[in-house]
């Protein structure tokens, strides 16, 4: 019994593991050394976002984060959309969920396929800010590059609406897709999940519910600088805690938002503490090297390689967020990556 435990300790302290390993191999490993799946090697940080960054600590809001209205932080200016040369048709609709109408937006690359595979997408946000004009530019480049359909999931936001309403609402969202996407050229034979930042945690939550409930049958699962775990004890928290973007303070706020009185260690809420890993989807996991969340991504891909998930990790010189800044070079590369993940993933299964 007592080894048992010691067992379950050390899996659920995998982001003190990976953050220990991470700063030996810094230091110690030779580029002919690297493991074909490289955990442990920095990044340094690339120059536009260096000094993109030192524009923003200059210029930023000195209030605390928690001090913020959310009614200011979601505030917008108004939004044009501009739809590419690349793209066909985009609609925007709405679908009936557990809390509500939830409103979606579909966008159709140009192609002679009479069916498209189709990836289902989660905003970032921290669960309480990001809709669907925000990621409009994101989801437009995911389906040229991927020449899949895009589903865009515009799910209800905490603390309003605090777990488990948003992963419902994308669960849900994940469930219309399997049952009606064929009505707008989609093949439900052929589904993905993905998402960045508290979206990249509600993909991977809806990987563990499709095969905990076994109602969908997804192919792919794209986790963009995922949130994983609810805690705040890891090196990267430590080291990037300020003046990298996104702030320790901010996730303890965004995290507050969404679990509210809920169990932490529910692995909806916290996926990197479920007890099993195995039997999911094939998974790429974009890690930005500069980010508070970058230990607990690299122990959920440690964890999902070591449990038999196929696993494509890729690891960027940068900050959270990046890919959704048109300025970065490096965000067009991972742009790059994750369409061609895509189209390995689910264009090389036969539509049925």
């Amino acid at each position: 019994m007592k080894i048992m435990r010691i067992k379950k300790k050390i899996m659920y302290k995998w982001q003190f593991i990976v953050s220990l390993m991470w700063v030996l191999c810094a230091t110690m490993v030779h580029a002919e050394e690297k493991s074909p799946t490289d955990f442990f090697t920095f990044l340094p940080l690339d120059a536009q976002t260096k000094t993109w960054l030192a524009n923003l600590n200059e210029h930023k809001d000195p209030r605390l984060f928690k001090d913020i209205p959310l009614a200011s932080l979601r505030e917008q200016p108004p939004y044009t959309q501009c739809k590419r040369q690349e793209i066909d048709t985009i609609q925007t609709i709405s679908i009936e969920g557990p809390h509500g109408s939830i409103p979606i937006r579909l966008y159709t690359p140009k192609t002679d396929a009479s069916s498209l595979p189709v990836l289902i997408y989660f905003h970032g946000g921290g669960w309480a800010l990001g809709n669907l004009d925000a990621y409009d530019n994101v989801c437009q480049s995911l389906a040229s590059k991927a020449q899949c359909l895009v589903v865009s999931i515009d799910y209800h936001l905490a603390p309003e609406y605090p777990f488990p309403a948003p992963l419902q609402d994308c669960y849900e969202g994940v469930k219309w897709a399997a049952n009606n996407i064929a009505n707008y050229k989609g093949d439900p034979s052929r589904l993905a999940v993905g998402g960045d930042s508290a979206g990249g945690n509600l993909a991977a939550a809806v990987t563990l519910m499709a095969r905990d409930l076994n109602e969908i049958k997804l192919m792919c699962q794209v986790l963009i600088y995922p949130a994983l775990s609810y805690q705040f004890d890891t090196l990267s928290y430590e080291i990037f805690k300020e003046d990298y973007f996104l702030t320790q303070e901010h996730m303890k706020c965004f995290w507050e938002y969404y679990v509210k009185d809920q169990d932490r260690k529910n692995p909806y809420i916290s996926p990197l503490r479920a007890q099993s890993l195995r039997n999911l989807p094939p998974a790429l996991l974009i890690v930005a090297d500069c980010d508070v969340l970058r230990d607990e991504a690299l122990a959920y891909g440690w964890r999902l390689q070591n449990e038999g998930v196929p696993l494509n990790l890729k690891k960027y010189g940068s900050i959270h967020g990046f890919i959704g800044l048109d300025c970065f070079d490096i965000g067009k590369q991972a742009m790059e990556e994750i369409g061609d993940t895509l189209k390995k993933a689910l264009h090389a299964v036969p539509a049925s």
